[in-house]
């Protein structure tokens, strides 16, 4: 696909949540980061009607794509995801923005929520949120090429195997015809040796000859069947 991706980022980390446990459930705070990739292009528009990004991320891809410094928090009894929302723009660049959030709940979560702050602002101010977000592009990019890729090969199979089915039914009517035409042609040659055959003639030239007419009606039948396995192989 023809696109070109730049990354941008810079955004304040928000914090949200609840202080303390209510009836709604514990309280919890979360913070979160976010960067964003422009996606711009001939191919752009078409990139975003076929990206699953989201769906992907949500069935536990973000795991794939966690920096080591949000991974270790998971250790610690937190929550950490990558998730993107929906693709906007205006007709010549698309925007994807992805958000890192961490969440812990339970006693101590204010203070676990300052630690999610340094780590994400740090992580932003070194661009690596951006270039995570980018390789998640990229690979999400490389997944839809090869699916066109394998689409692309069915397609050809389909079109080389419907190609020979024709090309096989067609030479199997000629076949069919020839065997058809060759039945044709066996039936009117025995028709027209038994016309010319007659017992009359038989008997004729079995008198001319001085041969007995059943064993020369025999060997006539012989002959015959001889000359049509000679003329008429295969059928």
């Amino acid at each position: 696909m023809d696109i070109k991706l730049e990354t941008t980022g810079g955004w304040p980390v928000g914090t949200e949540g609840r202080a303390r446990k209510t009836t709604r459930g514990d309280g919890y705070s979360t913070v979160k980061a976010y960067a964003r990739v422009i996606i711009s292009g001939p191919d752009a528009w078409d990139f975003t009607r076929k990206s699953y990004i989201n769906a992907r991320l949500g069935d536990g891809g973000d795991l794939t794509y966690m920096p080591e410094s949000l991974k270790v928090w998971t250790g610690l009894g937190s929550e950490v995801t990558i998730r993107s929302g929906t693709t906007s723009g205006n007709g010549a660049n698309y925007y994807i923005d992805f958000d890192f959030s961490i969440t812990k709940r339970g006693r101590g979560h204010a203070a676990f929520a300052k630690q999610f702050a340094a780590t994400l602002t740090t992580l932003d101010g070194a661009g690596a949120l951006q270039m995570t977000a980018k390789q998640i592009v990229v690979d999400e990019i490389a997944l839809i090429e090869q699916k066109e890729a394998e689409e692309r090969k069915v397609v050809k199979l389909v079109a080389v195997a419907s190609y020979l089915a024709s090309s096989f039914r067609e030479k199997a009517d000629i076949l069919v015809q020839y065997s058809e035409r060759k039945a044709a042609l066996r039936k009117e040659r025995n028709d027209m040796a038994s016309s010319l055959l007659t017992d009359d003639h038989l008997e004729q030239i079995a008198d001319d000859q001085g041969v007995n007419i059943v064993d020369l009606r025999k060997q006539v039948g012989e002959a015959l069947a001889k000359l049509d396995r000679y003329m008429f192989m295969g059928g």
